[in-house]
C-alpha cells in the first residue's frame, strides 16, 4: 500500500485521527492510520515502523490524550526520527507536550486545530500538506510484512 501521510494518534483520539484521514484522502493525499491499515495478523511494531518509513510526513494528532499515551507516541516519534520522516504536530487541544514528547517535536511548529469545530482546521491541514508533499522526495514503498 502506498501512502504519503502517516497519522499518529493516541488510541483515545481515534475519532480525530479518522476525521484527519477522511479529509486528507478526500483531498487526494493517501494516508495510513493503524486503526484501519494495520492487518490483524501483522507484527504491529514492524508494520508501523515500515509505514512511518514509507511516509513523506507524519501528522501527530496532539492532545492531552497523546501526553497520556506518551510511551506509544514516543516510539512512533522515534521511528520517524530514525527514518527521517518529518513530523507535523496537529494540536487539537491547547495543551503542551510532556517533556519526553517535547524532545521529539519541532519547536514552534505546531499547527493549532482549536477552537472547535475541527472541520475548518482539517481543510487547512490538507492545504498546508499538499505543497509540502509535492516537493518532498519520494519514499520507498512500504514493505509488506509477513507473519
Amino acid at each position: 500500500m502506498s501512502h504519503q501521510v502517516f497519522i499518529c494518534a493516541a488510541p483515545a483520539d481515534r475519532t480525530a485521527a479518522n476525521a484527519v484521514r477522511a479529509v486528507l484522502e478526500a483531498e487526494g493525499l493517501a494516508s495510513w492510520v493503524a486503526t484501519r491499515d494495520l492487518p490483524n495478523d501483522a507484527d504491529p511494531v514492524e508494520t508501523i515502523r515500515a509505514a512511518i518509513a514509507a511516509a513523506q510526513v507524519m501528522v501527530l494528532i496532539f492532545s492531552a490524550r497523546a501526553n497520556e499515551a506518551q510511551d506509544q507516541i514516543k516510539r512512533e516519534l522515534q521511528f520517524a526520527a530514525y527514518s527521517q520522516t518529518p513530523v507535523l504536530p496537529f494540536r487539537i487541544e491547547n495543551v503542551k507536550p510532556v517533556k519526553v514528547l517535547e524532545y521529539f517535536l519541532p519547536p514552534n511548529q505546531f499547527m493549532d486545530a482549536f477552537p472547535p469545530p475541527l472541520d475548518a482546521h482539517l481543510h487547512r491541514l490538507a492545504a498546508t500538506l499538499k505543497p509540502v508533499l509535492e516537493k518532498a522526495p519520494a519514499r520507498s514503498p512500504m514493505a509488506v510484512s509477513q507473519p
